[in-house]
């Protein structure tokens, strides 16, 4: 008998591309811009006056919340675990001033569709 894989195992809020990738993308839009406040925009920047006390803590809760809003929609534990480990590690290297904003947000798109992929295509996942 086959092993599960649990991991790969979604039960996505809707199936059509178009609309996966409009959630993801609205999610997206939510926690980077309506669910990030000002306080929370400056302490995930370690470089910034209070970011040196805090973002420690604001960087990863800050991608946590990518991470649940990527998982409510895609019903993956693993792309929402995905979706905050790159979106903190993206985040985290705009704060070091090797990239901008446009490219900090492409990036964060690029993850989004990979996102898709992935959930349409779950075979490329498994063993």
């Amino acid at each position: 008998m086959r092993a599960l894989h649990t991991s790969v195992l979604m039960i996505a809020v809707a199936h059509d591309p178009v609309t996966l990738l409009f959630l993801l993308l609205a999610a997206h839009a939510l926690g980077d811009f309506a669910f990030q406040s000002r306080f929370l925009a400056m302490a995930k920047n370690r470089h910034s006056e209070i970011g040196r006390e805090y973002w420690v803590a604001a960087l990863p809760s800050h991608a946590l919340i990518h991470g649940v809003l990527v998982f409510a929609i895609t019903g993956s534990t693993g792309l929402g675990l995905a979706e905050a480990a790159l979106h903190g590690l993206i985040d985290g290297c705009k704060n070091e001033g090797w990239f901008g904003f446009r490219v900090d947000q492409g990036l964060h798109v690029l993850c989004k569709i990979l996102w898709l992929f992935l959930v349409l295509y779950p075979q490329f996942v498994m063993h």
